[in-house]
């Protein structure tokens, strides 16, 4: 139930303080219910127009995803703001994967030995593996297979296949460590 408001006439700016006292609250929390079915009736239209989509998705927007009906996501992935999925060449993202902030990943690239590259493409299948990580600000190139228990760190630039459990970084990216 929400406190009776008395308006004290004789001075206005007080009145106007306590209103704002009382009001803002109710305001936060309508805002935040706002934005959480925002972000459910995303993810609601997200899942039907994917190729497959597992369970217990979670993404912070905003964040593209092109061609989704060739992108197939497992079981407990979580994708990061401002992530960009170039599908149309077909990207699998397997189970428990996170895919950080600002994350590049393309599956469509064009022809660099083409007189004219403006109307040429080329679509190579990018595959994600389960329990993955892929850091802030990476990009995967189109062709490329991230292993089982990958992590591509921050800023790094995958052009070739990850093997399991090995730790990549780097412009081009290189194995630097192997997990176990």
């Amino acid at each position: 139930m929400m406190p009776r408001l008395r308006l004290n006439t004789a001075e206005p700016r007080l009145a106007g303080r306590r209103c704002v006292r009382l009001v803002a609250p109710c305001a936060r929390r309508l805002l935040r219910l706002v934005r959480f079915l925002r972000t459910s009736l995303l993810l609601c239209r997200l899942k039907l127009t994917l190729g497959r989509c597992g369970e217990r998705l979670q993404v912070q927007s905003p964040f593209i995803i092109a061609g989704p009906q060739q992108v197939e996501i497992g079981d407990d992935v979580s994708f990061g703001g401002y992530l960009h999925i170039w599908g149309m060449g077909g990207v699998k993202i397997g189970n428990r994967v996170m895919i950080g902030s600002h994350v590049a990943i393309t599956s469509l690239t064009h022809d660099p030995a083409a007189a004219v590259m403006w109307h040429t493409s080329i679509a190579k299948p990018v595959v994600i593996e389960d329990d993955s990580w892929l850091g802030t600000h990476a990009v995967i190139l189109p062709g490329v297979r991230v292993g089982r228990g990958a992590v591509v760190a921050a800023g790094a630039v995958v052009t070739e296949d990850v093997p399991a459990d090995t730790i990549v970084a780097g412009v081009p990216a290189r194995i630097v460590k192997r997990r176990r």
